[in-house]
């Protein structure tokens, strides 16, 4: 079987404690099956999970055992800003040489990086778009936009029939950053493809011409009527359930939240499409990124076991069961 070819082709590791701080909210079944096989592999490794309720709750914990002095072996890490603040503060293990990062991709490892080194091992991808009720389009005969002014006449209709255009949970900081980060990829990034590194360096702003364009666009969405009201309120349950109830015809957020939104209403028929921004399709770009990767603590007591934790996700046959 399966974990019994995982088991014998696992090295031996020293008797270790092995300490895990996950989000395990959106995929509980697969973690709790990917983590028994790896107890399995390696009985001689103690494993502590400690899981939290919701992601927003993982920050916020994170943060207060790195103050406290309590930071677990092996924990989740999210790419850009995360990332840059703990390696600055030396919790992370640079993991630029380790044999299993030699199984992913530059490109992951480039984002899941911060100054030159590796910080995590890329597990989870997820792309940006607008998801839209199907049912609600065809009510009123609407075609996916793919310019600017077909998205604001889709908008508009949405509005003149007494419907919720685009719902969203801006309560939560993040997604209200994800709102605007399709946009930065159709109007920003193709001039200024090293606008990151260059506003951490202070060579640009984000006063700059482009994302003035991008916060005009997003102004008018709001001028206009065609966000829900109170987005600042609402928070990401609220919004899962009023998009998921038929209370609004879109949803911007990301692909991780098709399981959440299927799970409160099995019948939604959904699409998604990438947010159009300008007038010319052929700057129509679907944003793409690593969602999270795992890292390991640079003063970890048990190296070897958070090594083979990290190369154990690397398998084959375990990291189907993650994509599955």
């Amino acid at each position: 079987s399966t974990g019994t070819s995982t088991a014998q082709s696992s090295q031996a590791v020293e008797p270790q404690s092995l300490k895990l701080y996950l989000d395990t909210s959106n995929m509980p079944e697969t973690w709790d099956d990917i983590n028994q096989k790896f107890a399995d592999a390696y009985p001689d490794i103690d494993m502590e999970i400690e899981p939290i309720p919701e992601q927003s709750m993982y920050d916020t914990v994170l943060k207060t055992k790195v103050a406290t002095d309590e930071v677990p072996d092996v924990f989740m890490m999210w790419p850009g800003e995360n990332t840059e603040r703990y390696s600055g503060q030396g919790v992370l293990m640079d993991l630029t040489n380790k044999p299993y990062m030699e199984k992913v991709a530059d490109q992951p490892k480039q984002e899941a990086s911060f100054d030159g080194k590796v910080y995590s091992l890329p597990v989870a991808g997820l792309f940006l778009g607008m998801y839209f009720n199907k049912d609600i389009f065809s009510k009123y005969s609407l075609e996916v936009p793919t310019t600017w002014t077909a998205f604001l006449d889709v908008c508009q209709t949405l509005v003149d029939n007494g419907e919720v255009p685009i719902v969203l949970p801006f309560k939560e900081s993040w997604a209200a950053a994800n709102f605007i980060r399709p946009a930065m990829s159709s109007i920003l990034y193709p001039k200024k493809p090293d606008f990151d590194a260059d506003i951490r360096t202070g060579d640009d702003k984000y006063t700059n011409a482009e994302m003035t364009e991008i916060m005009e666009k997003f102004m008018t969405l709001k001028e206009k009527g065609y966000l829900i009201k109170d987005a600042l309120g609402i928070s990401l349950p609220q919004a899962q359930t009023i998009f998921a109830n038929g209370q609004g015809a879109m949803y911007m957020l990301g692909s991780w939240e098709l399981p959440t939104l299927l799970g409160l209403n099995p019948d939604l028929k959904l699409g998604m499409f990438p947010m159009p921004v300008t007038e010319n399709e052929d700057e129509l770009y679907a944003t793409s990124m690593i969602e999270y990767g795992i890292s390991i603590y640079t003063d970890t007591e048990s190296p070897e076991a958070a090594d083979a934790y990290l190369e154990f996700l690397t398998k084959p046959e375990i990291y189907t069961i993650f994509i599955n």
